[in-house]
Formats: C-alpha cells, structure tokens, sequence
C-alpha cells in the first residue's frame, strides 16, 4: 500500500518547484545571462529532479519492484513494470545525468546547459501525474 501522504508531499513540491521555474519567464539563453536567473532555476531544476528521484524510489518501494543499485535503476523498474514507457525512461534518465552534472561539476555548467533542460522540464510534470494516476488506480483496485 503506498503511502499517500507522503506522495502527495513530493508531489506538491515537484509542482511548486515547476511553478516557481516558470513564474522566472525563462524564454532563451539570454535570461539565464543574469546570475539571478542561472543560480535561482539551476536550484529549482535540482530540487525537481531530487523530487523525482523520490517519487520512483517511493513506488519502486511500495510495489515491491527490486532494489535499484544506482539512481537511474528507478527508472528502469519502473519501466518494467509498466508504469512508464521507454520514451519517458530516457528522458528521466538524462535528467538524472543533469542533476548529477549539477550535483558535481557545478563550476562546468553553462547557459546552454540550463536552457536545454528547462526545455524539457515538463516531463517531469509527467511523471508526476502519471504516478499520481497509477497511485489512484491502485487505491481504486484496492
């Protein structure tokens, strides 16, 4: 069973990280020219995507899917389960290679870097409606 307030939290976050993300009206490479606007979305893109790396492992969990050996093992779990499709794996999987670069080679991040990752932002919101529908079908199959 999973634990649902607990999804719903990282669920929340994931969703106000994207908005605040958004409300930085980030439209080209030239925004993130401002320190602000790089420091402030790079923080709000790691944050997401640590979000994202909980609410796999949180299903991969609860469903009993096996035990990931490094982070982007969720995605593949969850991808044999079903749960997602290989284009979402990939792409979730590349965000992973994203954050780990924020993570660790922070000083090596460029403009272009950032600017590529918000464009593909929105599968994070994906993700997290296509776990909180599976979640609800689980409840409703209870």
């Amino acid at each position: 069973m999973h634990d649902k307030e607990k999804i719903m939290i990282i669920i929340e976050d994931i969703e106000m990280y994207l908005k605040k993300l958004e409300n930085m009206k980030i439209k080209s490479q030239e925004d993130l020219k401002n320190d602000l606007n790089f420091y402030a979305s790079s923080m709000l893109i790691f944050s997401a995507i640590n979000r994202i790396i909980d609410l796999g492992d949180e299903v991969v969990k609860e469903e009993h899917l096996g035990y990931p050996t490094e982070i982007k093992e969720i995605f593949v779990l969850l991808l044999n389960k079903k749960i997602i499709n290989k284009a979402m794996e990939t792409k979730l999987k590349d965000l992973i290679i994203s954050r780990n670069k924020l993570a660790h080679r922070y000083g090596a991040i460029k403009t272009e870097d950032i600017f590529k990752i918000i464009k593909e932002i929105k599968i994070i919101k994906e993700f997290s409606d296509l776990v909180l529908r599976h979640i609800k079908k689980s409840f409703y199959l209870l």
